[in-house]
């Protein structure tokens, strides 16, 4: 309803790990690179961030926890205003045989356009 409130706290970027926390060797950071510094590293699904741990002789520590993980993260909100939800539209500019579907794994491409 109108003017309704809720307040709602956890760990949104989620909890710290070691996990996430690895070694590498040193000759695969740029050569500038120092403890403290962000940057930003190609994983095998696109880029990914890291911070720069520590430096050692052969190897570094790289930390790829998001900055805020583990930090308690409170929100809160009214409802400003209610509204009916727009009309859903589809468009179909391949369509399938109706026979097969994609499995996981299987690479899509989908386009989805939509004002928020």
């Amino acid at each position: 309803a109108v003017g309704e409130e809720k307040e709602f706290s956890s760990e949104a970027f989620g909890p710290r790990t070691d996990e996430r926390v690895v070694e590498v060797p040193r000759d695969r950071l740029p050569e500038d690179a120092a403890p403290g510094v962000e940057l930003e590293l190609q994983g095998p699904q696109g880029p990914m961030r890291a911070v720069l741990q520590s430096l050692g002789e052969e190897t570094a520590m790289l930390d790829f926890n998001h900055p805020l993980a583990g930090v308690p993260t409170s929100i809160w909100m009214r409802v400003q205003k209610i509204e009916a939800a727009p009309a859903l539209e589809v468009e179909t500019t391949s369509p399938g045989d109706g026979r097969t579907f994609p499995k996981p794994g299987d690479k899509l491409t989908m386009h989805y356009t939509r004002t928020l």
